[in-house]
């Protein structure tokens, strides 16, 4: 019987059949992940996934350093060595086509004239939007590792709260969450997806914790990310170091309707912009809109962000099975900021919030 993984290849196989295509070439890790169940960290050396339409058969290139890796029997390990030129390696690997698959979002102009030197009447076609179509909706395996890193990022918001003191500094937060995150069993994460800001510095979304020190009145946003199994968390709080300025008590309550009213938007067959105008328009109304700076929310699974993108000009419908977040968030200058970020499941008649970190005002105000 074929593994999960089997049968994400044979889907892969079945569409590059379809659509004309003699092999295809998959070189993002995360997309060699799902039809493996290898990550793989390239570095400056070449790893290949090549799904062969002719001869229905994948292989994997994959430098010698590597050749222990835990490979299905059924993929071909084509191995090389530190010496042996890429371009000859590629070549050897792909053989005879001319029509490929790849993906366009992916691949480098160095690759492309590799490739190209492989076969002078070569033609190109996308496969990146299939693979992200075939990623959205998870499977039950999938969103159990989602929940599990989402369990380890309540926990951690638990834990982190009784650290928040006046003068401890955006640094040490991150360095508190990114150790509380290592300590729980087979999880991870990257020190530069942790975000701790606080002050006037929360008016930033994409702010770097620095060495500032939280003080009395403070806002302070935590957002970071759990990976568990290769799948991961991503979620926001806003707290308050005692009573904020009564504006950041408005805006903090705009912020979470307008996030309630984004969340009842969600169950199969609406369009997913319908999320963000939700929200979107709720804020404009309260008369923060124009400091409403991103899109409401984006996928999670093997990436961080991935598809779909919640924002007020994707007409794409929400289908049972995708797992992506809810964030709005309301940023002024000179003043603070306030992000909520919670992650969900579309089910078949709804939506299931994953995250249980409370969110009501006076929970955040420490």
């Amino acid at each position: 019987m074929d593994s999960v993984f089997g049968k994400r290849r044979n889907r892969t196989l079945k569409y590059i059949i379809e659509q004309g295509m003699d092999k295809a070439v998959i070189i993002n890790p995360q997309n060699i992940c799902y039809l493996t169940g290898i990550r793989v960290v390239p570095y400056e050396r070449l790893f290949l996934l090549i799904i062969d339409a002719i001869n229905k058969s994948c292989s994997f290139v994959l430098p010698n350093v590597d050749k222990e890796l835990p490979l299905e029997s059924s993929i071909i390990k084509v191995l090389y060595v530190d010496e042996d030129d890429p371009a000859n390696v590629l070549k050897e690997a792909l053989g005879e086509f001319n029509i490929l698959g790849v993906e366009m979002g992916k691949i480098t102009l160095d690759l492309e004239a590799r490739i190209r030197n492989c076969s002078h009447k070569v033609e190109m076609q996308d496969i990146g939007q299939a693979l992200s179509q075939f990623r959205l909706r998870k499977d039950s395996e999938e969103i159990s590792h989602i929940k599990r890193a989402i369990s380890y990022s309540d926990q951690v918001f638990n834990e982190i709260r009784e650290k928040i003191k006046p003068g401890i500094t955006e640094k040490t937060i991150l360095a508190d969450i990114f150790s509380m995150i290592s300590a729980k069993e087979g999880a991870v994460t990257n020190p530069f997806i942790i975000q701790a800001l606080c002050g006037e510095h929360t008016a930033s979304p994409h702010g770097e914790p620095g060495d500032r020190q939280l003080k009395q009145g403070d806002p302070l946003t935590i957002d970071f990310s759990v990976c568990y199994a290769y799948y991961w968390s991503d979620l926001t709080r806003t707290f308050f170091l005692g009573q904020p300025d009564p504006r950041m008590e408005i805006i903090y309550k705009i912020n979470l309707a307008a996030q309630e009213k984004a969340l009842e938007k969600i169950k199969p067959g609406v369009r997913i912009k319908e999320l963000d105008l939700a929200a979107r328009s709720f804020v404009e109304k309260a008369g923060y809109g124009k400091y409403y700076l991103h899109r409401t929310g984006h996928g999670i699974g093997l990436d961080v962000h991935e598809h779909p993108n919640l924002h007020s000009i994707n007409e794409d419908y929400l289908e049972e099975g995708m797992t992506f977040t809810v964030e709005p968030g309301i940023y002024v200058p000179g003043l603070g900021g306030v992000r909520i970020e919670d992650n969900v499941l579309v089910t078949a008649d709804g939506v299931e919030i994953l995250s249980s970190y409370p969110k009501e005002f006076k929970s955040m105000v420490l």
